[in-house]
């Protein structure tokens, strides 16, 4: 719709009527008194000093209102801690300083760009679920999830608010982001602890049950040649005196090896000598020299690989741990015809392994996880305590490696392996 304008005669008519009320500034000022006229100069002046002053206010709060937005700005960019603001579509909408060094993301690239991004796939559930709740509560809540930053994968906190936005339309979260990958660090390392604490708990209490039936074994058979022998002294018979004696005599020393036995095995992990450079080569020549007349009576033949590691270790300890091994295999060499034992070390991920293979009588799958517990004996004419493999376990897990048993089963050979850590040296 267009409006019609007005035409030159109608504008001069207008003007003419304006002009007409508008009064004339002569008449006006002869209206006014002297005594007026300095009045309303002095209320002018007054006005004017009120402005200045005014103005000198504005200026000084304006100065405040920089300064502590200067320092506002520069306590946001630099805290210690992660800020961010981001929409209800989870888009960024602030983010201090902090945050771009923590992500690696220049704040260009950051704002308005989803949070999401940042984390990873398998904590998104974990992340929309927190952003939801924070939205629909209100009320400060946390969460933890693994970032993606500039030092690579990040356990992060998330402590949030959510607030109404400038606008009054809508609402914002804003959030504080902390790094906590060393209380994870601590914690995993607190479960573990408690893991291996578990496990040694458990370990004892079979320790102590073994230990019981094991040494009521020689115990039970004293008592009962001691009541034998009393039985044949008040009838007069003395002929099986000697027997029974003899009987008494070896099981007191099997209980004497038992203890010995478990005093050692007490010892392994609180007594360690010094560690040193070890050549192992050198130290299974001695082990041989050791147990060579063993060996030789047995007529089994030892070979040494010449590839054989240096270890950082005591040297007394390892050496106990070879002689129980090379002990094993020339005393469960089975039928085999032609015994043969071998001295070597594989290369493998976690680093040396060292091995000492038989091709003797081998050892059932079923006990393979058990041969390392304390008493196990799966031959029951052994001789000896049944404590040799637990102490070669104690000393290799104290000078922190792992052992275990490899075999096809029973005739078919054993091979027992064991690590030393490299970072030992």
């Amino acid at each position: 719709m267009s409006h019609k304008l007005p035409e030159a005669g109608e504008l001069a008519h207008l003007r003419k009527q304006a002009e007409a009320e508008t009064p004339d500034d002569h008449q006006v000022a002869s209206g006014i008194s002297s005594e007026d006229v300095h009045k309303l100069v002095h209320d002018l002046q007054t006005h004017q000093i009120e402005l200045e002053s005014q103005n000198e206010e504005l200026r000084r709060i304006q100065e405040e209102l920089v300064e502590s937005r200067d320092k506002y700005s520069d306590l946001y960019d630099f805290a210690p801690v992660g800020y961010l603001t981001v929409g209800e579509k989870g888009l960024i909408l602030e983010a201090n300083l902090t945050v771009t060094e923590m992500l690696g993301v220049e704040r260009t690239h950051l704002v308005n760009q989803p949070l999401s991004f940042s984390i990873f796939d398998a904590d998104q559930d974990v992340y929309y679920k927190y952003r939801r709740d924070l939205l629909a509560s209100q009320a400060g809540e946390s969460c933890e999830v693994r970032m993606r930053t500039a030092c690579g994968p990040s356990w992060t906190s998330l402590k949030g608010v959510s607030v109404r936005n400038v606008e009054g339309v809508g609402s914002q979260i804003q959030l504080a982001l902390t790094c906590i990958d060393e209380r994870k660090r601590v914690e995993k390392e607190r479960e573990r602890l408690f893991a291996e604490l578990e496990a040694k708990n458990a370990e004892l209490d079979c320790f102590a049950h073994t230990i019981s039936h094991d040494l009521k074994s020689p115990l039970i058979t004293i008592k009962g040649y001691v009541g034998a022998i009393e039985e044949d002294l008040n009838t007069g018979d003395l002929g099986s005196v000697t027997d029974c004696l003899q009987r008494l005599s070896t099981a007191a020393d099997k209980a004497a090896n038992l203890l010995d036995g478990l005093l050692e095995l007490s010892r392994i992990g609180r007594l360690v000598g010094p560690a040193e450079d070890v050549v192992l080569a050198d130290l299974v020549g001695e082990t041989l020299e050791t147990l060579s007349g063993m060996i030789s009576e047995a007529g089994v033949h030892v070979e040494v690989a010449s590839d054989l590691p240096i270890f950082h270790a005591d040297r007394m300890q390892l050496g106990q741990v070879l002689q129980n091994l090379i002990e094993n295999a020339v005393k469960y060499r089975g039928a085999q015809p032609e015994p043969c034992v071998e001295v070597g070390m594989r290369q493998e991920a976690e680093g040396q392994v060292c091995y000492v293979r038989d091709n003797g009588a081998g050892i059932d799958p079923q006990y393979q996880d058990t041969v390392f517990a304390p008493f196990v004996q799966l031959e029951r004419k052994a001789q000896g305590s049944g404590l040799g493999l637990s102490l070669v376990k104690r000393i290799v897990e104290v000078h922190g490696g792992r052992i275990w048993v490899e075999s096809e089963g029973m005739g078919r050979g054993s091979t027992f392996c064991f690590t030393i850590p490299v970072e030992q040296r």
